[in-house]
Parts: C-alpha cells; sequence; structure tokens
C-alpha cells in the first residue's frame, strides 16, 4: 500500500508539507530502509518493539490487550472444529454409504466453499437483525463470542470432517484391522482403541496449521464482528500505515505459529509411539 502513516495523518488533519516533513523525520521515516530495519532489530533484541506511531502506546501494550480476544475466539472456534469435525467424520466413516454419510461430506463441501466472512455476515443478519437472540459485536457478555465462533468453526469442521472420514475409511482397510475382527475385539473398540489414534495423525496435522493460521488470519471475521482481538487491531494498524504495530503484531503471531506447530510434533508421539525424539 502507497504511503507511511504521516500520509494517513494528512488525509485527517491539517497539515503543512514543513509539518509533514518533520513528522517523518521525527519517527525515523526518512531514513532508508535497510536503516529502519536495523534499528528495529536493535530494539528488539533489548526488549523494545517500539510504539504505536499514531496512538504513540507501547507496541507490546497494545498486543497484550489484544492478544487475549484473539486466543479466547481461536481457541474456543478450533475446539468446536475439531469436536464437531471428528465426531461427523467418524459417523460418516462408520455409517459409509448412508444418507448420513452423504449428509456429512455435503455438510463437509458447503463448509469448505463458503467464505467465512460471508458466513459472518449472513449469521449477523439471521441471529442478531432478524430474531435478534444474539448480538452482532462485542459488549463484554459470554454469548458474544456464540457468532464469531460458529463463523471461524463450521469452515473448519467441514475441512475436519472430510479429513477423518478419509483417513478412518483407510485405516480400517489395514491389516492389523482385519486381523483384530478375526480375533473378535468389539468393532467401537477397534475403532476407538486402533484405527482412530492412527488416523488422527493427519487429522492433527492439518488442525494444528489452521489453529496457527487461525491466530493471525481472524483478521477478515474480527473486523466483521468489531471482536477487540489481534485481527481487528492489524487492520487497523494497515489502515493507518502504522509500521511498529504492524511489525510488532506479525512477530508475536509467527511466534504463535512455532510454539503451535513444536505442540502438535509433541502430540505425535503420544499418537503413535513409533514416533521417537
Amino acid at each position: 500500500m502507497k504511503g507511511d502513516p504521516v500520509s494517513w495523518m494528512l488525509e485527517t488533519a491539517l497539515m503543512t508539507p514543513q509539518e509533514s516533513e518533520l513528522l517523518r523525520s521525527k519517527f525515523g521515516l526518512d531514513l532508508p530502509i535497510h536503516t529502519r530495519y536495523f534499528n528495529y532489530m536493535t530494539q528488539l533484541l533489548h526488549g523494545d518493539m517500539g510504539r504505536s506511531i499514531i496512538s504513540r502506546q507501547k507496541v507490546r501494550d497494545a498486543i497484550l490487550l489484544a492478544y487475549p480476544w484473539t486466543l479466547k475466539l481461536v481457541v474456543t472456534a478450533m475446539s468446536l472444529s475439531l469436536i464437531l469435525g471428528v465426531t461427523f467424520g467418524i459417523i460418516a466413516a462408520v455409517k459409509r454409504g448412508t444418507l448420513f454419510d452423504y449428509m456429512a461430506r455435503g455438510f463437509s463441501l458447503l463448509g469448505i466453499g463458503v467464505p467465512n466472512f460471508w458466513l459472518g455476515i449472513v449469521m449477523i443478519i439471521i441471529f442478531a437483525v432478524w430474531l435478534n437472540i444474539l448480538p452482532a459485536t462485542s459488549t463484554g457478555q459470554l454469548q458474544d463470542i456464540i457468532l464469531p465462533a460458529f463463523a471461524v468453526a463450521l469452515p473448519e469442521t467441514g475441512l475436519l470432517s472430510r479429513l477423518t472420514r478419509q483417513a478412518l475409511i483407510e485405516e480400517m482397510s489395514k491389516d492389523y484391522v482385519r486381523t483384530a475382527k478375526a480375533k473378535g475385539v468389539p468393532h467401537h473398540l477397534i475403532i476407538s482403541h486402533h484405527a482412530l489414534k492412527n488416523s488422527l495423525i493427519s487429522v492433527l496435522t492439518v488442525w494444528g496449521l489452521r489453529f496457527g493460521h487461525m491466530l493471525g488470519g481472524s483478521v477478515i471475521i474480527e473486523t466483521v464482528f468489531s471482536w477487540p482481538g489481534i485481527g481487528l487491531l492489524l487492520y487497523n494498524a494497515i489502515m493507518q500505515r502504522d509500521l511498529p504495530l504492524i511489525q510488532g503484531i506479525i512477530l508475536i503471531v509467527t511466534i504463535g505459529v512455532i510454539i503451535i506447530n513444536i505442540i502438535i510434533d509433541l502430540v505425535y508421539a503420544y499418537l503413535d509411539p513409533r514416533i521417537k525424539y
């Protein structure tokens, strides 16, 4: 995007060209890009993420205020998607070829194909405008999270349901499952104690990647629902060209993605004892 924070200020306040140049000099925006990057990294090594150019608030403080809101939304939504997706996937695999299987597959295709921001707008129209039973924006109450959480969770549920079904069907056709059946092991124990654990490895891989993606990719949903999280903070920072705030958010989101991936790797060892570290 063209411009810098001073350009955005010029759109909202009367300022002479001399004053705008003084502001650029004050914030270091007139320096070459490599010099600004070196200065930023030097500050970062000392634990200083800088200050927001627009609000003059410390970047660290702004992120600490917004990040818990995003964590609450993403953890709720992704927990819902994992529980519902795996449940639907198991039932669809067990009842393969039945009406429920076709319904579950249709739902998963719909979930994958529908954009979550469109789904969020439709949910606002139905539940907040027409029925008036849920708030459309954050009001500080518990029910505020229901609409944004489901708007995030439903597309992910469709994806995880399809993956679970496919992985479980593949596992149920393997030799160790046939051996367990020949030994007379009950069908539900074969699924819960043997096949499901192995099929969940691929499901958790995708779920972990999507979890990390949602930590930084909830910008649209948070904007639609005015959810005061890291996504809305990033959106406003981009619109205002607030470079230190953008850099700080991207850094924290990246660390979050790395931590989630490490946790998923450790869960592999529990699901599959053959994996050693």
